[in-house]
């Protein structure tokens, strides 16, 4: 971001409830907006104005305001207390806070509840053990997903990284590395299906053409209501 931009969202975030961060980009032809949770983010072309890019937030400011409520309405806040409630390939399970002299530092499930055993020193917090517990859940089932439907779509990958993402669910480098949000694990596996699906119709279409989105049509037939759930949804961990 440079001098112009930074002053920029410093006005724009002194006059609105929600934090705007503008960025002009050589290659976007138009302003677009998209509404986190956090802010709203501005991408303009390189010759839009100060005044122009004002004028698009305040013409479009009821509807903006209003996918933010919406967004807020439907996210879950999670919890890492007893008896709470924790996503794990679309389904809640309660959470178990126990001990156990073999099992310190664990999580797993037990039946239909996850169970975490505490270090003895509390050392590595809940929410950390847990945390870690997520990752390492999402890399071993990611790995094996793309494994699978990169065979269905006759494409191959070089790395697969599981991050923590603040605005993508999953990329692909022209390289051909996928990069994947490890939250995907909380989510229904149609929904998983369809990002892999998407990343990897990459490696034969790097843009978003007609021809890109037919196969992953065909390898992900539910990709409209995947892509409804991810626009919809917001697990805050």
């Amino acid at each position: 971001m440079d001098e112009g931009q930074g002053l920029l969202t410093d006005k724009l975030n002194q006059a609105k409830e929600l934090p705007v961060r503008v960025t002009r980009r050589s290659n976007a032809r138009w302003i677009r907006a998209r509404v986190t949770r956090q802010e709203i983010r501005i991408s303009a072309p390189l010759s839009t104005s100060d005044t122009q890019i004002t004028h698009f937030l305040r013409s479009h400011h009821s509807q903006l305001k209003q996918v933010h409520r919406q967004l807020l309405h439907n996210s879950h806040l999670i919890s890492y207390e007893n008896g709470s409630a924790l996503p794990f390939l679309g389904k809640w399970y309660p959470l178990e806070i126990c001990s156990n002299a073999c099992l310190r530092g664990s999580v797993g499930f037990s039946g239909n509840t996850l169970r975490v055993v505490p270090s003895l020193d509390r050392t590595a917090q809940i929410s950390q053990l847990v945390l870690r517990w997520y990752r390492c859940q999402a890399r071993s089932h990611l790995h094996q997903r793309c494994h699978r439907l990169a065979r269905e779509l006759e494409v191959d990958y070089r790395y697969l990284r599981v991050k923590n993402q603040s605005s993508r669910w999953g990329s692909c480098s022209s390289q051909g590395n996928l990069n994947f949000n490890w939250q995907l694990i909380t989510m229904p596996q149609k929904v998983i299906d369809y990002v892999v699906v998407h990343e990897l119709a990459h490696r034969r279409h790097m843009n978003h053409g007609p021809e890109f989105w037919q196969l992953v049509a065909y390898h992900a037939p539910h990709h409209r209501e995947a892509r409804k759930y991810l626009q919809d949804y917001a697990i805050l961990f």
